[in-house]
């Protein structure tokens, strides 16, 4: 069956790799969507598993369009009673990019209008539902292409259910995990978090290398009101997750923050994924480090601020090359640094002779920002 992946933009090659991972054969990936094949069990995986995805859909139909009438074509020769069981309630969502001579709010219509009639003409008792439908179509059109997916994911997985504290500029995990990902992180040697905030990377940082699943820190996802979706399957494969995880004590990570207040969170967040004890919370400044870490090998991965406003780029100059600087004193040798200041962050990296691996663009948010990964 076909699977949509839904992930960051930027991301893509990242989620792709993933995917694969976890035991799928992807077809294609492009700006934020990865396809691939599977069965139900690879969907309840990508699920719970999943570190760098934002929605998994069971794929419906895919296309490409001039006019709203090219995607009506192709959904009208689906048989959409598969997906359904009496008294059950649908909606869809349209997700559009791109200049069109219809809506989304056009596009979300009709293509329900074809699903209910459908049902209808079946004798099957099904309604309309906007705000809790039990089956949840998602209608993603980016351009000149579209796909239609049935979501089984729920609420976006980018919302992990650990988090307790929220940093007003907190990492989405899904870039913090994928951060991970691209330093090739192995656990052996400590990760430092210089500017951990609400302590986003470390604790995605060590979920991954103790195989704590993200999707466990929800209650269920909507896979399992799929009417050829076994629930016990899908409890039987959280089980395997659960019994999955590694029970360490190890402090594999470093988060450190100037702001108590910040800590404090970072500590509560810390706590509700389970793996505090793996992580040592320091109070202090970036930019002395030296002051109170004691000379090693070191990882180290951070989200900085990024100075949006013109007038602060001077001191954000200063406090990326004193942190780096700080880092290269206590023999951190390798990391990976999220910035949107990214003229800033190269400047300081070129003065201190720091080499670029890798760079990849991304969106936080609304936000253009670049993952950068370092060699000392």
């Amino acid at each position: 069956m076909d699977i949509y992946v839904l992930t960051r933009a930027g991301i893509e090659e990242i989620a792709a790799s993933e995917v694969e991972e976890l035991g799928c054969k992807v077809e294609y990936f492009d700006i934020g969507i990865v396809k691939a094949k599977g069965n139900i069990r690879d969907v309840i995986r990508l699920n719970i598993y999943g570190r760098t995805f934002v929605r998994v859909l069971l794929g419906v139909c895919e296309g490409e369009l001039n006019e709203l009438n090219d995607i009506i074509k192709q959904v009208s020769n689906i048989d959409f009673k598969t997906y359904f069981k009496e008294d059950y309630s649908f909606a869809v969502r349209c997700n559009r990019i791109g200049k069109h001579n219809f809506t989304s709010i056009d596009a979300a219509r009709e293509v329900g209008g074809i699903i209910h009639k459908q049902l209808l003409n079946a004798k099957m008792n099904v309604k309309v539902d906007l705000e809790n439908p039990t089956i949840e179509f998602i209608l993603r059109i980016y351009h000149n292409k579209f796909h239609l997916g049935i979501d089984t994911s729920g609420k976006s997985l980018d919302k992990r259910g650990y988090r307790v504290y929220n940093h007003p500029a907190a990492l989405n995990p899904v870039l913090a995990s994928a951060m991970i990902k691209l330093l090739k992180w192995d656990g052996k040697k400590v990760l430092i978090d210089p500017m951990c905030g609400g302590a986003t990377i470390p604790i995605e940082a060590v979920m991954s290398i103790l195989k704590y699943a993200p999707g466990l820190y929800r209650n269920i996802h909507p896979i399992v009101n799929i009417p050829f979706v076994s629930k016990d399957e899908y409890l039987k494969i959280r089980e395997e997750a659960l019994k999955a995880r590694v029970n360490s004590d190890l402090e594999i990570a470093y988060a450190i923050d100037i702001s108590n207040k910040h800590l404090t969170g970072a500590i509560k967040n810390a706590e509700s994924a389970g793996v505090k004890n793996n992580i040592r919370f320091m109070l202090g400044d970036a930019t002395k480090l030296s002051n109170y870490i004691e000379k090693g090998e070191y990882f180290f991965a951070f989200n900085p601020p990024y100075g949006i406003r013109e007038s602060k780029l001077k001191n954000l100059l200063k406090l990326y090359k004193e942190t780096l600087s700080e880092l290269i004193k206590i023999g951190a040798f390798k990391g990976a640094i999220i910035t949107a200041a990214t003229n800033v962050l190269e400047k300081a990296i070129n003065d201190l002779k720091i080499k670029v691996i890798e760079r990849k663009n991304v969106m936080h948010g609304d936000l253009k920002a670049s993952i950068y990964i370092l060699e000392i």
